[in-house]
C-alpha cells in the first residue's frame, strides 16, 4: 500500500505523460486507485487535492456534453 504522498506523485506524474506538460492554471483530472479516488486541481497556482474513499462507478457510456465530436 502506498502513502497519500506517493499516490499524488504517481498521479501527478501520469497527468504530465498524458497532457505532456505540468499542471497549468484551471487544470485538473481525476485519479481511480484500487480503493479510493483523487481529485486535483490547479486554480490560481494552488493544487487542491481530495480524497474519497468511495470508489466510483464505471458506467460503460458515452455521454454528450461536448456536442459533436
Amino acid at each position: 500500500m502506498i502513502d497519500i504522498k506517493e499516490a499524488i506523485k504517481i498521479a501527478g506524474e501520469m497527468f504530465v505523460e498524458r497532457e505532456g506538460r505540468k499542471m497549468e492554471d484551471g487544470d485538473e483530472f481525476i485519479a481511480v486507485f484500487k480503493n479510493c479516488a483523487v481529485t486535483a486541481s490547479n486554480k490560481d497556482g494552488e493544487l487542491k487535492i481530495c480524497f474519497t474513499d468511495n470508489v466510483p462507478l464505471i458506467v460503460d457510456a458515452d455521454v454528450d456534453v461536448y456536442g459533436e465530436e
